[in-house]
């Protein structure tokens, strides 16, 4: 038998009770092996499968799944393999297994698909009633709507998603919860199938937008989104920042691109300058704290001799220089670095103590994880003998220091 039919069987009994739930038939020789499942619960829909032998096996095979009702064939053209289909119209399973599988047959081969009929008839016997309501609201569009129900909870369609048809229709069932928010606070559903096809559920849940900004552009025609979702993100961050924003309207009167353009182009300089202005802050305080904490152990792994330095990074922000001109990424470990996560140390020429070399990475247990130089080069043969003295000085393992390349 199939591995399809095993797993099927197995499953079926396994979620829906005795062996009489699950039946399956051996059939005459003609016709190899053929499986019979009745499945009760979900409208008596039976489910046939065989696989006949023919001459030429070699280029040619068919696979059939037969369901109770009117004959209905949709065809496969990967390969020799022909699949038929009988559906019945107002089988609700059938109408899915269409929608999803059977019509997508040219995308689709082989085991996928079987395990796809598999997982749409054991989350249709468990969820049918919400299934089929969902399916005749015309809010099922594809496979990973299906995923999307929740297997633990039935009822009506308001009852499991916390909003009518109307609003899951307009958002797509993995946007319930943007729905459900767009609802509670007296959006229609019309605003929201708008809201939905403009930004998307994560933009609208991200608090990038206040009520009233979503409003204004779920009725405004509003052709360059993203400049108004930008000059919305830079007026928020200035109001954070205590800088007054008195002259860019939450909600311009004129929402046509070419005023949204110019507002976005007139808040941007004064944005960067005070991002600038609190990025500077930030490091400082991140600073502050690597400084009190962890400096200390980082100073540990100092060492010198008549040509070469290894000096601990003092300055956070000297990580984005260092980054910037060996052309290699320990910019990017600023926060990593202030938690004590690992530490940081430039190696340097004595001559030239301010100009970028190599940088070192080392773990608090003592192992080197990278010493890169620029554009993430490896330590040169002429350089190794200075690093294994201080390694062993310092008793550090250097095995792994060309493993890395990128901070993880």
């Amino acid at each position: 038998m199939e591995p399809f039919l095993e797993e099927l069987k197995k499953r079926l009994v396994s979620e829906y009770g005795t062996e009489k739930s699950v039946l399956v038939y051996p059939v005459t020789k003609d016709k190899d092996d053929m499986a019979f499942f009745q499945i009760n619960k979900a409208k008596q829909c039976r489910v046939f499968y065989y696989d006949v032998t023919t001459a030429d096996k070699k280029t040619e095979g068919t696979k059939t799944y037969t369901f109770a009702g009117t004959p209905m064939k949709v065809y496969h053209s990967c390969n020799a393999d022909d699949y038929e289909v009988v559906l019945d119209k107002d089988n609700g399973l059938a109408r899915l297994l269409k929608t999803f599988v059977f019509n997508s047959f040219s995308r689709r081969v082989g085991w996928w698909v079987e395990e796809e009929i598999l997982n749409i008839i054991l989350k249709y016997r468990k969820n049918s009633k919400l299934i089929d309501l969902l399916n005749d609201a015309g809010i099922l569009r594809g496979q990973y709507d299906l995923n999307c129900i929740p297997e633990d909870k039935t009822g009506s369609i308001k009852e499991v998603f916390g909003v009518s048809a109307k609003y899951l229709r307009a958002s797509g069932i993995n946007g319930a919860e943007g729905a459900k928010f767009l609802w509670e606070n007296h959006f229609s559903p019309k605003e929201t199938e708008k809201l939905f096809n403009l930004l998307g559920q994560w933009e609208i849940l991200s608090g990038n937008f206040s009520l009233r900004q979503l409003k204004y552009i779920a009725n405004s025609d509003m052709s360059r989104i993203w400049d108004y979702r930008d000059y919305c993100s830079m007026r928020k961050f200035l109001i954070g920042e205590k800088i007054d924003v008195s002259s860019f309207p939450e909600c311009p009167f004129d929402s046509s691109s070419k005023n949204i353009k110019r507002l976005h182009d007139l808040i941007l300089p004064i944005h960067d300058r005070a991002r600038k202005i609190a990025d500077k802050r930030s490091m400082e305080e991140k600073t502050k704290m690597y400084l009190e904490v962890h400096y200390p152990n980082a100073q540990k792994f100092e060492y010198e001799n008549d040509k070469y330095s290894i000096v601990a990074c003092k300055d956070l922000s000297e990580l984005g220089r260092e980054g910037s001109e060996l052309h290699h990424c320990v910019g990017s470990y600023v926060d990593s670095v202030r938690a004590g996560n690992e530490y940081i140390l430039f190696l340097r020429k004595k001559t030239e103590p301010d100009v970028p070399f190599f940088t070192v990475d080392v773990l608090p247990n003592k192992n080197v994880r990278q010493i890169h130089g620029k554009c993430n080069c490896n330590v040169p043969d002429s350089l190794m003998p200075f690093v294994k003295k201080w390694a062993k000085e310092k008793e550090l393992d250097i095995t792994s220091i060309n493993g890395v390349r990128c901070h993880v």
